[in-house]
């Protein structure tokens, strides 16, 4: 063989020798690569499968044991099953915008813990979201269900103490059963969510799922859908095609004797729906659905603007003197253009302005007190007279109301249904009307419905009131008549029973 072609073989040797070292190499680097890239995965799973402060499994670990366990009892039809959904309630909103996030993961941490604790050796829970647990039991019967739940919202509720800290938490509870509510994973959780909201509504510990909830969702997803339709005409104005004000008289009164002299005539606007084909749908039916989707702000608006309306139509008669009350949900108070929208509903009529009261429920204030505290402002410097409904019904008591700039606070009808036969609220009464007197304020009692609870309210000082003793709520002509027919009468009545109104 030539001298050159061994030497040729020899290089093409060493080369192919290199190649492989090379590939070799490279593919122990891509190996080592898949192996990191492998291990990250596993580490993202497990960051993901458990939740970074409870340590609990998350929705992520849920859906596979969920499938693994309706799979086992499929086959052994003696097992039942609750699905069981918490949610921590807006206590646990407050302390989340209010404390340092380690007081918010110390809170849920320590829950968690307790719940735990309640579990059984079959049971199973999940952190599903930052304020919502799942816990799927066994289930027996259901007194042994309601005796479960029960220890839940005790855990729930006893108070979490941390660096001097007295925290209180509230939940609701919606529970699904298997196979009862549904045989796989979606019906179930859907029931319990169901149930869920309704506990929610309900105001309620805890609520078991059954075919007549979703019934109801169903019939307020319908009634959303009319008020849409109600709402949705081109012109703000075309809302009155279906929805009307109505006013109940708020009379501020002397004692003449037997009968009774009116110093001064309110009223409080309330909205009716007159739906064309199911009639007149109540308040209570359609305001809270209004209020949870929005739909309230249009509505609102265009109620506001009526109310304006007519008291420019009353200025120059009669009616002239007769003040409005106007209310606004929580969600409109929350509502960043609210004063405005207050100030272009008044623009062409500010005389209006003095006549008219903005009526806020407790509730409102204290979700954000400071915040609520410049809106109040904003509306006294504006001119409105600024009024606390339902006043020692929530969260607040007596000494916060010097922090907030008010005229009136209304004595929540509850309250006032016990006198003057009831102890309790007659000592709450009277607190609350000597509270305000010392604060200068303005003090109305509602749902005043008999002569004896008039009387009592007039001997404790308050002269002002609200109810069916004096009157149901009545439309804009009823009320004009009703005004018309104290006018003539000299402005003098006399209650032994309800006053007749035209």
């Amino acid at each position: 063989m030539p001298q050159h072609d061994s030497s040729h073989s020899q290089a093409q040797g060493l080369i192919l020798q290199e190649e492989l070292k090379i590939l070799r190499e490279k593919n122990q680097q891509l190996q080592q690569q898949l192996e990191i890239s492998q291990q990250r995965h596993r580490e993202v799973e497990q960051r993901l499968a458990l939740h970074p402060i409870s340590g609990l499994p998350t929705h992520y670990m849920m859906e596979a044991q969920i499938q693994e366990l309706l799979s086992a009892a499929e086959k052994d039809s003696f097992h039942s099953y609750a699905f069981v959904l918490i949610q921590l309630g807006p206590a646990y909103d407050m302390v989340k915008r209010t404390m340092k996030s380690s007081v918010t993961e110390w809170v849920l941490y320590q829950l968690s813990q307790r719940l735990n604790l309640l579990l059984g050796t079959d049971d199973h829970i999940f952190h599903t979201r930052e304020n919502e647990f799942l816990i799927l039991r066994r289930y027996d019967e259901e007194s042994v269900l309601t005796s479960f739940l029960t220890l839940i919202q005790h855990q729930v509720t006893e108070p979490h103490i941390f660096s001097g800290f007295n925290l209180t938490l509230e939940s609701w509870i919606g529970v699904s059963l298997y196979p009862q509510h549904g045989i796989d994973r979606s019906a179930l959780l859907h029931g319990a969510d169901i149930a869920l909201g309704h506990c929610q509504e309900l105001k309620a510990p805890f609520v078991i799922f059954d075919v007549s909830l979703e019934k109801r969702v169903l019939e307020k997803m319908e009634l959303q859908n009319a008020i849409i339709k109600a709402i949705e005409a081109p012109a703000l104005k075309a809302i009155g095609h279906q929805f009307e004000l109505y006013f109940q008289p708020k009379l501020t009164l002397a004692r003449q004797g037997q009968a009774w002299s009116v110093k001064g005539i309110q009223a409080e606007v309330l909205l009716r729906w007159n739906h064309p084909t199911k009639g007149q749908i109540q308040p209570s039916q359609f305001i809270p659905i209004a209020e949870e989707t929005g739909l309230i702000m249009p509505i609102g608006k265009w109620s506001l603007y009526q109310v304006v309306e007519q008291l420019k139509d009353w200025g120059e008669t009669a009616f002239g003197e007769v003040q409005l009350a106007f209310n606004v949900s929580a969600r409109q108070f929350r509502s960043h253009d609210l004063v405005e929208i207050f100030q272009k509903a008044t623009r062409k009529h500010k005389t209006v302005v003095e006549k008219l009261t903005l009526e806020v429920t407790e509730t409102s204030l204290f979700e954000d007190p400071l915040e609520a505290e410049q809106i109040l402002k904003a509306f006294k410097n504006f001119g409105l007279k600024i009024s606390v409904d339902d006043f020692g019904t929530g969260f607040s008591s007596l000494s916060h109301l010097h922090k907030f700039t008010l005229d009136e606070i209304k004595i929540d009808q509850s309250f006032v249904r016990g006198l003057p036969e009831n102890p309790q609220d007659l000592a709450i009464v009277r607190s609350l009307i000597s509270i305000a007197k010392e604060l200068n304020l303005h003090i109305v009692a509602e749902g005043v419905e008999t002569l004896n609870q008039l009387e009592e309210l007039a001997d404790l000082g308050c002269q002002t009131v609200q109810g069916y003793l004096i009157s149901r709520p009545l439309t804009r002509a009823g009320f004009e008549s009703f005004v018309h027919k104290l006018q003539t009468n000299g402005r003098c009545l006399e209650l032994t029973s309800p006053l007749e109104t035209a």
